[in-house]
């Protein structure tokens, strides 16, 4: 004869209340737990292999030797003794909780005066900073129109510079800095240029008119061959926690016969 199964002699109390979700928040608490320690294992021995590589580069003399975008386990990091990489975990998980974020007071948002570009000016030959224009070529940079990711509204919509903008500059892939819809709506109308790793994201997105660069690689552009665009080292990171750093991030340098634009 069958019996229903019964927990009362099991050393668990399962018939009790609390007893699921209390295994439930233990089983979690083990799992964040063992995560941790393993993420703080593999950040210990990267930060390793990053400090010996830059011992070994410090008598470089060429500084596009010593200072060569690095790959440490599939992850660019910083090639600059400078960088702080000990940023615990938890700080990590309370700023993505977005804990401790500052939030901007009715008063704060009265100073940021939104101010809308004269558009038609940015065809002048002279060098412009509403978007940085050099010698007649018009240069985007980190452009982000998404309202949720902005303080203030943006001043003018993306179909305000189709057919005006003629390049991108892509720093790095942060949220704040790269805007999926500016980018599909750009599309193929204008060249990207962006640090490696990131072509695959804008292929994804129906965006192949991409120039992908590594740090101290400089190309002419292709219709204006008296521009220089040279992308740069510069000392941060990118991504998102769950993907970070599989892409690298940089500054850029753009040169004509009559001017130097640095962008960072």
């Amino acid at each position: 004869m069958n019996k229903r199964p019964s927990f009362v002699n099991f050393p668990i109390p399962f018939d009790h209340p609390y007893t699921i979700p209390t295994l439930l928040a233990t089983v979690s608490a083990s799992a964040l737990l063992y995560y941790s320690l393993q993420a703080s294992h593999k950040r210990d021995l990267k930060e390793a292999i990053r400090q010996q590589v830059i011992y070994k580069r410090r008598h470089l003399k060429r500084k596009e030797d010593k200072f060569a975008s690095l790959k440490i386990e599939k992850q660019y990091v910083n090639p600059f003794k400078e960088w702080n990489a000990n940023v615990p975990l938890w700080e990590y998980i309370l700023y993505w909780l977005g804990i401790g974020r500052h939030d901007y007071s009715a008063k704060d948002l009265e100073r940021l005066h939104v101010i809308r570009p004269n558009l038609d000016k940015l065809v002048e030959k002279n060098a412009s900073f509403i978007w940085l224009g050099l010698d007649g070529l018009i240069i985007l940079t980190d452009p982000v129109m998404d309202h949720k990711k902005r303080v203030k509204p943006c001043p003018c919509q993306i179909e305000d510079l189709m057919g005006v903008v003629d390049i991108v500059l892509v720093s790095h892939n942060h949220f704040d800095h790269l805007d999926e819809n500016v980018v599909k709506g750009l599309g193929n109308k204008v060249t990207w240029y962006i640090p490696l790793g990131l072509r695959e994201w804008f292929v994804k997105r129906g965006v192949d008119n991409v120039i992908e660069l590594d740090w101290w690689q400089e190309i002419h552009h292709k219709d204006r061959p008296d521009i220089l665009i040279a992308c740069v080292p510069a000392m941060h990171s990118s991504c998102s926690f769950w993907d970070k750093d599989e892409s690298l991030w940089c500054s850029f340098v753009v040169k004509s016969k009559q001017h130097k634009i640095f962008f960072w």
